[in-house]
């Protein structure tokens, strides 16, 4: 039989996003778990409370890292013979962004929370998760770009780590939001450390800082910032701004909503991130695009279905009475949520052929759908306002990337073999 000319690497590809998604199910899978246990043990307010700290460690993830992750996915990607010394120079610069991230942590727990005990606790030793995060950052990144089991095993180690510990809390003592961040801070560390180890035994150099790295870095990840910064305000935003109006147990609700709407998200990102790396090293551009993005939304339309048909009932099951809410807000999100992992695979496309800035602008259109929906409706409808802000803001920021995605399929089809637009190696 006759293999027709690039079958080989598209079954390849698929079988790595295959293996990707599987890792990504049983994250999901345990963190669902721990999800659910959390409500149960924390209660809607104490819930509500960790959510409004979850939010805070998100953006502080996008912020104060300025894209140096997915800038060091994509200079090791292309230049992997001196790849150890990018890794120690993002290591480096991430030192005072995660001191930075820590203390803005401290002063919101103090001053925006400072009447409620539970959430200024919880801000006050958020730091201690904050700097482990960007601790593993490096090495975890250049993982995804040079070996994606290695990758994929140092993603696992943290949520059954933390499932393990809040299950021993929660049969100790009873568990509270500050325990549980310092539980996750816990988790971090040990997530930070395998990074480390594994990461040197691939790389087998352990680098140097250099000066002439510093500006590509920054340049790639400021790029990136730009265009993952509207995405976490787009993503939580809303949590943010319901912490300060709406009571602890209705955004607790709205949190568990969310958390039920983007549960296939996982396993659509497994599209990029295995695309990415790829496409950074100019391979097989325009099938690896078109097969990410028709796999993707396939994946996507399919397992959103499933959790519509069994949410009314497993919820009132799984979550309790005090979560009645949750399949009404889960409805109204239900449009967007067909399309967030779909968004982030289009943004990982872009990305990998070195256009950051093209997720920027499509992402930053979608602020002012997010910021706009939220001031207009949240004080009149409050969660499912939020609700409708969501699935609006998620929808128009698709029809944005995939039109631009497609004018990358495009020129790639006009100009085959061509690699992605490059950046000083420095």
């Amino acid at each position: 039989m006759v293999t027709a000319p690039g079958s080989r690497p598209q079954r390849s590809f698929l079988r790595t996003v295959g293996r990707t998604a599987g890792y990504n199910v049983l994250i999901t899978g345990i963190s669902a778990v721990t999800g659910v246990l959390l409500a149960r043990w924390l209660g809607a307010s104490g819930r509500g409370d960790y959510a409004a700290t979850m939010a805070y460690l998100g953006l502080a993830l996008i912020f104060f890292e300025v894209g140096l992750g997915s800038s060091v996915v994509y200079h090791v990607s292309r230049w992997r013979a001196v790849q150890a010394d990018y890794v120690r120079t993002a290591a480096a610069l991430l030192v005072p962004l995660a001191a930075l991230a820590a203390v803005v942590a401290a002063l919101v727990g103090v001053f925006l929370f400072g009447d409620s005990p539970a959430r200024r606790g919880a801000f006050l030793v958020l730091p201690l998760s904050i700097a482990f995060c960007f601790a593993g950052a490096p090495p975890s990144f250049a993982l995804q770009a040079i070996n994606l089991g290695r990758w994929n095993l140092v993603r696992l180690v943290q949520p059954v780590s933390f499932l393990m510990l809040v299950i021993g809390a929660q049969l100790v003592t009873s568990l509270d939001v500050v325990l549980v961040v310092n539980l996750l801070a816990a988790t971090f560390a040990g997530q930070t450390a395998l990074a480390w180890w594994l990461y040197r035994r691939v790389a087998g150099d352990s680098g140097r800082r250099r000066r002439g790295y510093v500006r590509p870095l920054l340049k790639f990840g400021v790029l990136n910032l730009s265009s993952n910064a509207p995405n976490a305000l787009n993503s939580r935003a809303d949590q943010l701004l319901l912490a300060v109006l709406v009571s602890s147990a209705a955004l607790g609700e709205y949190a568990v909503a969310v958390s039920l709407s983007v549960l296939a998200a996982p396993l659509i990102q497994a599209f990029g991130y295995v695309a990415f790396p790829g496409l950074a090293r100019g391979e097989d551009i325009a099938r690896t695009i078109r097969t990410s993005i028709r796999g993707a939304i396939l994946v996507s339309v399919i397992s959103l279905l499933i959790i519509l048909a069994g949410g009314p009932f497993a919820i009132p099951l799984v979550f309790g009475p005090d979560y009645h809410s949750v399949t009404t807000i889960l409805l109204v999100l239900a449009p967007g949520a067909a399309v967030v992992g779909v968004n982030q695979v289009l943004g990982d496309l872009l990305r990998g052929l070195g256009k950051p800035a093209a997720v920027a602008l499509c992402e930053g259109f979608g602020v002012v759908f997010t910021i706009g929906g939220l001031l207009l409706l949240v004080p009149r409808l409050g969660v499912v306002g939020a609700a409708v802000t969501s699935t609006v803001t998620y929808l128009v920021v698709f029809a944005l990337l995939l039109r631009s995605v497609s004018k990358s399929v495009q020129s790639a089809a006009e100009h085959p073999g061509v690699a992605p637009t490059s950046m000083e190696a420095g």
